[in-house]
């Protein structure tokens, strides 16, 4: 007569299953999230070919730890920053180049190479616009260090 396996052995083998699974959903879940160079390649060469020259930026930038947390409003025209203003106040535009949709495409882009050269474990992920390829969600963070850097992108064609 075959032996049957006693209860609390089926109740730590499921508890064991459900416990893995408990662990490797979410890791999978976060790892198919995490940006690639190809999606930053793919946005940088859509808003190339179908980015407006003329558009309005509303960034709204966050850092933690230490709580910094900074708006810009942003005026491109003829794809020149023409308007600055960070928390209210105008800034000089130093660079007329500078923070336009394709800068922060590229500096996703080194933030993400750096990221991977340091060999520390970064998180990345964005959320690009189908049409046009320009960013609107942009997470950053050291899971060491508990860096964290985020921006929240809204951008307007101008009437």
């Amino acid at each position: 007569m075959p032996r049957s396996f006693p209860r609390s052995l089926w109740f730590f083998a499921i508890l064991s299953v459900l416990g893995t699974t408990a662990i490797i959903v979410p890791w999978v879940f976060n790892r198919s999230i995490q940006l690639s160079t190809q999606q930053i390649d793919q946005a940088i060469s859509l808003w190339k070919t179908s980015g407006p020259t003329d558009y309005d930026l509303e960034i709204l930038e966050a850092k933690e730890p230490g709580g910094f947390k900074r708006q810009l409003l942003i005026k491109v025209r003829k794809q020149k920053t023409t308007s600055l203003v960070i928390d209210g106040n105008f800034a000089p535009v130093q660079d007329p180049s500078q923070y336009q949709v394709l800068d922060l495409l590229k500096l996703m882009a080194k933030n993400l190479a750096t990221d991977q050269q340091s060999g520390q474990p970064f998180f990345t992920t964005a959320s690009l616009a189908s049409k046009d390829g320009h960013p609107l969600r942009y997470v950053r963070r050291n899971s060491i260090t508990k860096e964290r850097l985020e921006w929240v992108i809204k951008m307007k064609t101008p009437d």
